[in-house]
């Protein structure tokens, strides 16, 4: 294998590498496969030239059953990429990650990064605050993305009075059930506004904050009414449907019109000319007023801090690595039929074009979500679920699930999650910073 010996055994049901460290070597956990690992493969490859410390990269597609199973059975790999902040803490708290204490140009990583991206927190084992991940690239959400050449925002009030405009659907494998969290959490960002959000993503306690209480519900009624305006069968068939299926079918007939997801939805678009609006113009209780920004990432993290480790998380995190990906994407796109689209950044100064092929509609559409992403003009928050402990994001994907099988069974769903909520929330030592501030 080069950097490591690498040897399976099945424990609870699960591929588990025992690991045996080799010289300048390091192990990476992620979750990318296929495409997304071959472009992150042509990215390592250039820190091997660089440093010549070989990697060894494993994606999966169970990636918290693997990465737990390793680190319980203590063979844990050096770098693990980790979509869940929530997941994260928990690691953190159990003394199970190495603080990353190097610099980027003199600066801290709270320094380039800034919140909401990079927060300091204070573990069991020790008595000082200190940064264990931080964003490899990130996905801009609160977007409802549309066919420019089909339709305006003017379209969108005859769009919203039929529910079947929406591409709808919560199949995700082993987290079904996400895409509707998601729906959920941004409705609440943009008509309770961010200060809510944060409460609520952080596990506080109090009446606006409360799963059963007035703002969550009325979210949750909101993301009701808009998906069932169809029929009440769109939510059932939503519940075995792939969401990237069901992304793609805007360009497809078109099966459908409108798109609630990220900017990583632009890779099941074709070459359909794609634009988005901010969520809130079509949310019915926000006056078509954004109030935030939600955003997801891909989180690195160090579970040992071993030198080799070191040094591949601090180059990992300079923004001269992130361009790096940029130009395989473009390399990549270049060399294949189809296109992956480009990747977003936290830190400043790494956006880039589209890539060659890539029309300047979809320059101008990546230079906007880039822009949003650099410089927001409404508060920037972390999505909600990835924050909460993973029992409470795990019952939420589910509850998701059993609302849009029967939304009458909603006050009773609600409960349910603040009881697990008050069994699994620790606000005083969740992340301290959700939501970002704007200037």
């Amino acid at each position: 294998m080069g950097a490591v010996l690498v040897a399976l055994a099945v424990l609870a049901g699960f591929a588990v590498r025992l690991v045996f460290p080799a010289e300048r070597g390091v192990t990476v956990l992620a979750s990318w496969t296929r495409g997304e690992a071959e472009l992150f493969e042509r990215v390592l490859a250039e820190f091997t030239e660089e440093t010549g410390i070989e990697v060894d990269y494993q994606g999966t597609t169970a990636l918290r059953e693997v990465l737990l199973s390793e680190v319980d059975a203590g063979v844990p790999p050096d770098v693990a990429i980790v979509p869940s902040v929530g997941e994260l803490t928990q690691y953190a708290q159990r003394g199970e990650l190495t603080a990353l204490d190097f610099e980027l140009d003199d600066r801290s990583l709270g320094e380039v990064y800034g919140a909401p991206w990079v927060n300091e927190v204070r573990t069991g084992r020790d008595t000082r605050t200190a940064a264990y991940w931080f964003p490899v690239k990130v996905d801009l959400k609160s977007l409802v993305w549309y066919d420019a050449a089909a339709h305006g925002p003017d379209d969108f009030p005859r769009l919203l009075e039929n529910g079947g405009s929406w591409c709808l659907g919560m199949g995700s494998d082993a987290t079904s059930g996400w895409p509707g969290t998601d729906w959920v959490e941004d409705v609440l960002l943009q008509q309770a506004g961010p200060e809510v959000y944060e409460g609520w993503a952080r596990g506080e306690e109090g009446p606006s904050t409360a799963w059963n209480g007035e703002a969550v519900e009325r979210a949750w009624r909101t993301f009701g009414e808009l998906v069932a305006a169809g029929g009440a069968t769109r939510g059932v068939q939503s519940l075995t449907r792939d969401y990237g299926n069901a992304s793609a079918g805007l360009n497809k007939g078109p099966v459908c019109q409108l798109d609630h997801q990220g900017s990583h939805a632009r890779g099941n678009y074709g070459d359909l000319e794609a634009a988005f609006a901010p969520s809130a113009r079509l949310f019915p209780g926000t006056q078509g007023r954004q109030r935030g920004w939600e955003a997801g990432a891909d989180y690195a993290a160090m579970f040992r801090g071993t030198d080799e480790a070191e040094e591949l998380m601090a180059w990992l995190a300079a923004p001269s690595t992130q361009r790096i990906w940029s130009e395989a994407v473009s390399d990549r796109n270049a060399e294949a039929s189809g296109t992956l689209p480009p990747p977003l950044f936290a830190a400043p100064g790494t956006d880039a074009s589209a890539g060659p092929g890539a029309s300047a509609a979809a320059d101008e559409v990546h230079d906007a979500l880039a822009a949003t992403l650099a410089d927001p003009p409404e508060p920037l928050c972390l999505d909600a679920s990835d924050v909460m402990p993973p029992a409470l994001r795990d019952a939420f994907h589910q509850a998701v699930l059993t609302f849009l099988a029967d939304q009458s069974r909603l006050p009773a769903i609600l409960d349910e999650l603040e009881a697990i909520r008050d069994t699994t929330a620790t606000p005083d030592r969740a992340i301290p910073s959700v939501c970002g501030e704007t200037d």
